[in-house]
């Protein structure tokens, strides 16, 4: 059992002003609180909230002066919350493919990894997909790639076609590191295959 406590008197009574301690960076309050401060505002995808708006609010709002690098810090965690971690993301592309494959036959997918055991490239056709440019998309792949932005940076790289619309018709996706030869290749040989 622990210790207990009785309290006798009770003065509601304080002899410091609020103001007095909140000049300087407020050092108690951790990154994780205030992410959850401002958890529900990062589920909108129309709104972009930037450290220095959680400075600016945490100020106007709560009194509490943070420095830029707290603020920083309190985007990351409520970040993760709603979209989750991007590295955990890679170690559930196994799975996820899985399942891919399992509720979409024909479907193709492969991983590489390096020494290491770390993701390097991703490669995923769906069974719709290749079902459908076998009947009746025109035999030309188009192939393209683009640079992502996220914290994990790498390339997508794409295989499209055209339908008889002429309307693009999405076949194939890769994911790499970096976008060179190796990683091309990689992309192609599954591809053809």
């Amino acid at each position: 059992m622990g210790t207990y406590w009785h309290v006798k008197l009770f003065l509601n009574e304080h002899t410091c002003d609020r103001n007095d301690n909140y000049h300087i960076e407020f050092k108690r309050v951790s990154a994780c609180v205030i992410g959850d401060l401002f958890a529900s505002k990062f589920g909108d995808p129309g709104r972009h909230i930037r450290p220095k708006d959680i400075v600016s609010e945490m100020r106007e709002q709560h009194g509490i002066h943070l420095s830029y690098n707290k603020a920083y810090r309190s985007k990351k965690h409520p970040l993760n919350q709603v979209f989750g971690d991007p590295w955990e993301s890679f170690q559930r592309l196994p799975a996820y493919f899985y399942v891919l494959e399992q509720s979409n036959p024909g479907t193709v997918t492969k991983i590489k990894t390096d020494s290491k055991n770390q993701f390097k490239y991703g490669f995923m056709a769906i069974g719709a997909s290749i079902e459908g440019f076998n009947y009746v998309i025109r035999p030309v792949i188009c192939i393209d790639a683009t640079h992502l932005k996220a914290r994990t940076r790498g390339v997508l790289l794409v295989g499209v076609c055209k339908d008889e619309n002429e309307m693009i018709y999405p076949l194939e996706f890769g994911f790499a590191n970096s976008e060179c030869i190796e990683s091309w290749t990689w992309f192609l040989r599954n591809s053809v295959n």
